[in-house]
């Protein structure tokens, strides 16, 4: 069975098509990432912006044809942090199931957590690495940290800790002040300080997933062009973590956009992330973290019913 997996999240809008054979991806066919910023300023006002949900909703044609074109079965598509936290979502799920004849979930943050954490250890090169597993998916509006053995997660949370949140919380300047990287690394241990204290010390393989992680380990391999098989599994290390975030602030938002190995759409709110995690390993006392392609798009389409 081929399934279109869609996740529309806060600050990109992505695509997998797969086949599906039983319980397992036996064959991926195409993935797709689009940055879309639908949660630009949500985390303010409470709503969607009109030009947002616009450049959400032409990024779902393109996908709906994709799915199309390679014959998919099934289109499933899940909303995360913006969807739930916007009082106008009907605003994109109206337009949206009339693109993709399926109307998109908006899931609860411990649903995302779970789908992610299916997804990163659906592949068998990342669940032969260890016995327990911290993952952690670092998205635009919201972070999920997942804690569990390769068969079921036994601890998650989902924290108000995204990238464009925070970026628009804290940062006011171009580079980020000194003191805003401070307050933003505060606000992120205070959270994990309130959420995740019983598992400091936890003997468990870290796995990083989404933008920030394989952005990060894109900028150290330096590739001009973005190679998967080359980010998958990548060992990021917390001493090069802090040597990128050093570079990233040193750094106004244009020469950012230049960094290669860097999305140029990424550049605004990539401090952001690279903060959120190296606040997480210090928290956890990682020396680094694996980066994983396989995400809650495998999850997706793994939960998916024809």
């Amino acid at each position: 069975m081929i399934i279109a997996a869609i996740d529309i999240g806060t600050n990109s809008t992505r695509l997998m098509i797969a086949e599906r054979e039983g319980g397992t991806i036996s064959q991926e066919l195409y993935r797709k990432s689009v940055i879309t910023r639908l949660g630009q300023g949500v985390h303010q006002t409470g709503h969607l912006a009109p030009a947002a949900v616009d450049r959400t909703l032409e990024v779902l044609r393109d996908y709906a044809q994709l799915a199309k074109d390679k014959q998919a079965e099934v289109v499933k598509a899940v909303a995360t942090s913006a969807m739930r936290d916007a009082d106008n979502a009907a605003d994109l799920l109206i337009p949206a199931f009339e693109i993709l004849k399926v109307v998109p979930d908006v899931i609860a943050g411990e649903s995302e957590a779970t789908l992610t954490y299916t997804g990163v250890l659906s592949d068998e090169t990342t669940s032969a690495l260890g016995e327990t597993f911290l993952i952690i998916d670092i998205g635009g509006g919201s972070t999920e940290i997942v804690f569990g053995d390769n068969r079921r997660p036994e601890l998650l949370n989902s924290l108000p800790l995204g990238c464009v949140r925070l970026t628009e919380t804290f940062f006011g300047f171009d580079p980020p002040q000194p003191g805003e990287i401070t307050a933003l690394r505060l606000r992120v241990r205070r959270v994990l300080g309130n959420n995740f204290s019983r598992l400091i010390g936890v003997g468990a393989v870290p796995i990083a997933v989404a933008g920030t992680p394989t952005s990060l380990a894109a900028i150290e391999l330096k590739l001009a062009e973005y190679d998967r098989d080359k980010v998958h599994l990548y060992k990021l290390t917390r001493a090069g973590v802090i040597s990128c975030l050093k570079d990233l602030i040193s750094v106004p938002l244009a020469a950012r956009q230049k960094i290669v190995g860097l999305e140029p759409d990424r550049a605004d709110v990539i401090i952001a992330g690279a903060a959120i995690l190296l606040e997480i390993m210090s928290f956890f006392d990682f020396d680094y973290v694996f980066v994983s392609e396989r995400d809650i798009l495998d999850g997706v389409a793994l939960a998916a019913q024809a």
